[in-house]
């Protein structure tokens, strides 16, 4: 089963990263502020490490976040190409990790905010999995156009 549940887990996330293509460019007014969001119903009782596309569109992980309720990062996006993909994941790329473990059961919420206004939002609700409640991953993607 747990075989089954990591190999789940590498297949949404390689689809997940390549299907994130870029598209034409257009020049656009930087200063764009991007905020990446989770929050949990519960505490966090596993090591996990956050993916995301920073403000020049490259791939930056955050390891910092191991346990708690909450994480966030702000990224001035400062790239002029649009469309403008904002992407990220949980478990991150590479981690070891294969799911966000919950000390009790609830939901995983993860949120994209431009300038202060939410603009991508994404539940995920845990699954008891021997015995823990976990959450195998998460992504939530918001895209910006011209």
């Amino acid at each position: 089963m747990s075989k089954v549940l990591n190999l789940l887990a590498v297949v949404v996330l390689s689809i997940t990263i390549f299907s994130c293509t870029k598209g034409g460019s257009s020049s656009t007014t930087n200063g764009l502020t991007l905020k990446y969001e989770i929050t949990t119903s519960s505490p966090i009782i596993s090591r996990i490490g956050i993916s995301y596309l920073n403000g020049t569109d490259q791939w930056e992980s955050d390891t910092t976040f191991y346990t708690g309720s909450k994480w966030s990062k702000d990224v001035v996006i400062t790239s002029t190409t649009r469309p403008f993909d904002c992407v990220f994941m949980a478990p991150g790329i590479g981690n070891s990790s294969n799911s966000i473990t919950l000390a009790s059961a609830g939901t995983v919420n993860c949120n994209i905010y431009i300038n202060g206004d939410l603009k991508a939002h994404s539940t995920y609700n845990t699954t008891l999995s021997s015995g823990k409640n976990v959450v195998l991953s998460t992504t939530t993607s918001y895209i910006i156009t011209p």
